[in-house]
């Protein structure tokens, strides 16, 4: 359980203090330390001490070096530009952040290898595991960020004195910790310092809860904060009292004051992101990702008579209509404005109502949720069956306006032409206007479900006059037009980018790198992070299998150790390791879209596939043969991956709770059978003779620090059910292996 948690948390932690694409290094960190644990509880093996004294000290240096860690990170000065992070302050917090989970692995080594039977063990390893997982957004709220860190650690401490109720220490310090997290919750002494490349100051407000830390900002008076205006336009306007609200590292949107006075917000009409506006006013607004409120403001500027926000955060929804509610203006209170807190696409599912205009204005946070190691970039507002629901909730004629960087509206365009063509527009091109300031890294794309008239291209052509700014329709642009009217194989593969239209099972419309740039290298920030990444699993990996080897060879004790066990052993963990990983992140990548966000899809997929993985392991022992539950687990899986499509395509709408409760059945029963896998292989180490089995442990180890980089890469190529596909694939591997070995006994 505090393992689970201080590798979950730093998800959390690394999104702040560095950037989102940095968060799902926490994976590969954890895997690391515990895997290196494994290794040190080989090589160093003292059977002198009592087991029990030994696993308590473990747990309890686990514990302590948590606190320390996380105080030691959250001090060190660190100063960047994104996206260049210094070289030696990654290897200084891998290093850092990877020390406590060291002798946790050891912990778990040395309890599968030295208590019988192994299958309890890993069960309770896996319940364990699977209770941080709900515990996790409880601390974040409750605590914070780094007292939740410090939370894990008074766990590992508690583990360490149940395990020696004669040694008080632990006790003593797992209280004290535990006092410190609830303080430190008032108090603030253990804070986020450096943030982004640079320090962050003391803010005016700040929650953290499992979708990200949030905090208010002050702003000098100025002014008016713009997405895209014009220069000149933004000369002229009056100083606007604003305040910033920052989530993570990644992102931020202006909290403006309001005092009721409309004439206030004049100096939103003049921004980019209300082109919309111009067009279709007064108009019946839906707002996704309402943020600090700015396109509610605008919508209330051009006199529209009802506006829906909704907002996903609630953080964001706290700071904005509470904490600085007056400031704000209770734009929540307001009689023509409906503010909701949801997954914009969800609501939409639910919501029979059609909209004049559904703005999306940059909404996605640049910052990674719980869940954000696995999650990376997937986003279920920007795929084709999500713009196809937008524009049925539409009303004749009107508009879905979406604003982001100039440089995503090639795929943009793709996306839209796909989704119109869904619908079944012979020509896309025609319903698609772009618009922008020249000079501004943000354009606006607006996409109707009719064609657009020669009216409103006249009258788009007025609103530049005032707006100083550039439109015309796709149709204009031969290389737009051409894309989104639905470019031929050969036409895409000229192109210098990946210019596919995101889907459900591909979600991923931030990233449109070609998946063979990844393996040549390219510009893009993201190819240099996971090559590097993807170097160092690998070498970790060999690493971390060849060296005991080598030290036991060493030592003389090798062949001894090995009995009469097949070369296959070895292989047969590594198998189920890679297997497991490849399940683990493509089933949390659907919940994520299917419930709404990656918190739940984390929290849900993960207590699922722990706590049935757990029951599948007690029950092993007693009810289950190794070839026979891996083939079952191999049939079952199959079944699972397209049902899992199915049930994310048909049920957004549904009840939250009814989604939940399907999620956990789906996953349960292969749950259940891949906790088999592990105690299979613990029989076969036991039939062979093989005294390895904290060596086998680490290969499994190694082979899971592996896997959760190539899944994540694998999802960005093939999709999610592409890499639950492969899991069978390697699961069905393991069975053929686990027959051939059993057989051999």
């Amino acid at each position: 359980m505090s393992a689970l948690l201080w590798e979950t948390l730093l998800t959390r932690i690394f999104s702040v203090i560095l950037h989102y694409h940095f968060a799902f290094m926490a994976v590969s960190l954890a895997m690391f330390g515990l895997t290196v644990g494994a290794v040190w509880a080989l090589v160093a093996e003292d059977g002198r001490e009592e087991l029990a004294a030994r696993l308590s000290r473990l747990a309890l240096s686990s514990g302590l070096l948590m606190a320390a860690a996380i105080a030691l990170q959250l001090a060190l000065p660190i100063r960047f530009v994104l996206p260049e992070v210094p070289s030696g302050y990654l290897v200084a917090t891998y290093a850092l952040c990877a020390l406590p989970l060291i002798p946790a692995g050891a912990f778990i080594t040395l309890a599968l290898a030295r208590i019988s039977p192994a299958s309890k063990v890993y069960a309770c390893d896996l319940a364990g595991a699977a209770c941080a997982s709900l515990a996790l957004p409880l601390l974040l709220g409750a605590l914070g960020g780094p007292g939740a860190a410090v939370a894990a650690g008074a766990t590992g401490c508690l583990g360490g004195w149940l395990l020696s109720r004669r040694r008080p220490a632990a006790l003593i310090c797992a209280l004290l910790l535990a006092a410190f997290s609830m303080a430190n919750a008032r108090g603030n002494w253990l804070r986020v310092r450096w943030s982004g490349g640079g320090s962050a100051p003391a803010p005016l407000y700040e929650r953290w809860n499992a979708f990200s830390r949030v905090v208010v900002l002050p702003v000098p008076l100025g002014p008016p904060f713009s997405w895209a205006m014009e220069p000149g336009l933004l000369r002229r306007q009056a100083p606007v009292e604003q305040r910033m609200l920052a989530i993570d590292s990644g992102a931020a949107t202006p909290i403006t004051r309001y005092d009721g006075d409309l004439r206030s917000l004049r100096h939103l009409r003049y921004d980019l992101t209300s082109f919309a506006h111009w067009l279709r006013h007064p108009a019946d607004t839906l707002v996704i990702g309402a943020g600090g409120g700015r396109d509610i403001l605008t919508a209330l500027s051009f006199g529209s008579p009802s506006v829906t926000a909704v907002e996903v955060n609630p953080a964001v929804l706290d700071a904005v209509h509470r904490a600085f509610g007056d400031f704000s203006g209770h734009l929540d209170r307001l009689p023509q404005v409906r503010v909701i807190q949801a997954e914009g696409r969800q609501f939409l599912e639910r919501d029979p109502r059609r909209y004049d205009i559904i703005q999306l204005s940059l909404v996605d946070t640049a910052a990674a949720t719980a869940s954000g190691a696995y999650a990376l970039v997937e986003n279920g507002l920007y795929t084709v069956e999500a713009w196809e629901l937008f524009l049925r909730r539409l009303k004749p004629g009107g508009l879905l306006a979406v604003a982001r960087a100039g440089s995503e509206m090639p795929r943009a365009a793709v996306l839209a032409g796909a989704a119109l063509r869904g619908l079944g527009v012979a020509d896309p091109s025609r319903h698609i206007l772009l618009a922008r300031v020249p000079g501004s890294i943000v354009e606006t794309i607006l996409v109707s479900p009719d064609v657009l008239s020669e009216a409103d291209l006249a009258n788009a052509k007025k609103v530049c006059l005032e707006l100083r700014c550039q439109a015309e329709p796709v149709s204009a642009d031969t290389g737009l037009s051409a894309l989104a009217a639905g470019a031929s194989p050969e036409e895409l593969a000229l192109l210098p980018f990946d210019a596919s239209a995101p889907t459900d099972d591909r979600p991923f419309f931030f990233y449109n790198v070609k998946s063979g740039e990844l393996l040549r290298g390219g510009p893009a920030p993201i190819i240099g992070a996971l090559r590097t990444l993807i170097f160092w699993t690998l070498a970790l990996a060999l690493g971390l299998t060849v060296l005991p080897a080598a030290a036991l060879a060493r030592q003389g004790r090798w062949r001894a150790a090995a009995g009469k066990s097949p070369a296959g052993l070895p292989l047969y963990f590594a198998l189920i390791g890679l297997a497991f990983m490849f399940v683990e992140i493509g089933l949390m990548q659907r919940l994520s879209l299917f419930l709404g966000h990656p918190t739940l899809g984390f929290t849900v997929a993960l207590f699922s596939l722990l706590l049935c993985g757990g029951a599948g392991s007690f029950l092993s022992e007693r009810f289950a043969n190794g070839p026979r539950s891996l083939a079952a687990l191999t049939l079952v899986l199959a079944a699972a991956v397209p049902a899992s499509r199915l049930l994310a395509a048909s049920g957004m709408g549904w009840p939250t709770p009814l989604r939940i409760v399907l999620s956990v059945l789906m996953i349960a029963p292969p749950a259940l059978l891949m906790g088999t896998a592990f105690p299979a292989g613990m029989r076969l180490i036991r039939a062979f003779d093989d005294q390895r089995t904290a060596w086998h442990w680490a290969i499994n180890g190694a082979a899971s620090v592996v896997g959760s980089v190539l899944a994540m890469v694998c999802s960005l190529s093939i999709g999610i059910s592409g890499t639950l596909w492969l899991g069978v694939a390697l699961y069905a591997a393991a069975t053929a292996l686990c027959a051939r070995l059993s057989a051999a006994d």
